[in-house]
């Protein structure tokens, strides 16, 4: 009897430890009450507070109490592409049909500066806007041609850069310097695919630092995910049978193309709240991960998105067919429950685990394997499931031999077992 209150001590232990670990805090998605669009193609914050939306319909939206609210603030006849401010008065909104608006009053009056950015052309449109202090980047249209407006005074005076020996076609731009920053879209050079450009001088000089490899893709976004750390979105070619995205650990400079899953599926957003946990997805699936990218799974959030907008290591926002606000609250340790109304079993089978439990309604699902230090082993399931009994088998990776614990956290309580896995 002693030993056994010894090992649910020790269980219990282990799993407040697991679960204040923000690697394994509560992920949660929230839609937000907006209303219905055919898309929100993006979404801003100035702080925790004061943000705004862009949708298909030409609305303009903020909120002014961190997304809990949102207020229609005015509607173009445009298709409304991306949105950014300088600060509470200045700010910009790029549109799919030729218009890019601009404000110096704080939204009260938007006037469109397409006429100018000093282009050679009456402009398509614009689908990314990139601002730091009072420098403005933007650019697009995702159809061509490729190109880059900049102003260096708040918006009062343009110069326009010639991309179009690059790129056909911008879709994004992301600078965290005046001088250093991407832009990304769809290659020159069809058989390229999807391209990104690099720039250390404020746009003077662009070279190609990633291309995709399958022609007609795009790299359609760009995060950063830590100081060197940076991932891009692969609106992909089925004929690559996969879910891709672009990885780089070097600042940019060179990149790897990552796997999500073995299934082809629609990709345009991605980001990273912290360097586990990060999303990506497009028009039917969102897909998330734990662990940095090293394993994904599906996401039960919306459809559609578009743009992912980081506030803090805690918050976050998708645009898609509605706007999702992102946030991560580590349990608090007095409302750890070690539930066993679960009926929780785990037998090893050869490399595998199987596991069973009855799930008395539906809830999302997560169950990971720690071993007896608390230190997260791999995740053995991460997702949405309705009321059932379920039973699947989970395949082991470079686990060593000894003693773990399979932890199930469901919307009803956490409940953990442990087992000996022998590989001898």
């Amino acid at each position: 009897m002693k030993l056994l209150k010894l090992n649910i001590l020790i269980i219990f232990v282990i799993l407040i430890d697991f679960l204040g670990n923000p690697l394994i805090a509560q992920n949660h998605w929230e839609t937000l009450n907006v209303p219905v669009a055919s898309r929100y193609d993006d979404v801003f914050f100035l702080n925790e507070n004061e943000g705004f939306a862009v949708n298909s319909e030409g609305e303009y939206l903020k909120t002014t109490d961190g997304g809990k609210t949102w207020q229609i603030e005015k509607t173009f006849d445009e298709y409304l592409r991306c949105i950014e401010f300088i600060d509470s008065q200045i700010g910009f909104i790029g549109s799919l049909d030729s218009a890019f608006y601009k404000t110096t009053d704080g939204d009260l009056t938007w006037i469109n500066v397409s006429n100018q950015l000093n282009t050679p052309f009456a402009i398509p449109g614009i689908c990314a806007i990139s601002i730091i202090d009072s420098v403005i980047y933007a650019g697009g249209k995702w159809s061509g041609p490729g190109y880059v407006v900049k102003s260096t005074d708040n918006g009062n005076k343009w110069e326009y850069l010639n991309l179009d020996s690059l790129s056909n076609g911008i879709v994004e731009l992301d600078f965290i310097s005046t001088e250093f920053g991407f832009a990304a879209g769809k290659s020159n050079k069809t058989l390229e695919g999807g391209v990104i450009l690099k720039t250390e001088d404020g746009g003077d000089s662009w070279k190609k630092v990633a291309t995709t490899g399958f022609p007609n893709e795009y790299v359609w976004k760009i995060n950063q995910v830590s100081n060197n750390v940076w991932v891009g979105s692969i609106q992909g070619n089925p004929a690559s049978k996969a879910m891709r995205y672009l990885k780089s650990e070097d600042n940019g400079e060179t990149w790897t193309i990552e796997t999500v899953i073995d299934t082809f599926y629609q990709s345009q957003t991605i980001g990273f709240v912290d360097t586990n946990y990060g999303v990506t997805g497009g028009l039917n699936q969102l897909f998330e991960t734990l662990n940095g990218g090293k394993t994904w799974s599906k996401s039960s959030t919306g459809s559609n998105f578009n743009r992912f907008f980081k506030v803090n290591d805690t918050t976050a926002f998708l645009s898609g067919a509605q706007l999702y606000k992102y946030s991560k609250k580590p349990l608090n340790t007095s409302e750890v429950k070690i539930n066993s109304s679960q009926s929780l079993e785990v037998y090893q089978n050869l490399n595998q685990l199987i596991i069973s439990f009855a799930l008395p309604h539906k809830s999302h699902v997560q169950i990971d394997l720690i071993d007896v230090n608390g230190r997260h082993i791999q995740q053995l399931k991460n997702e949405f499931l309705n009321s059932e009994f379920v039973k699947f088998s989970a395949p082991l990776s470079e686990i060593k031999t000894g003693v773990y614990f399979v932890v199930l956290h469901t919307n009803y309580g956490v409940e953990a077992k442990s087992v000996m896995i022998n590989f001898e």
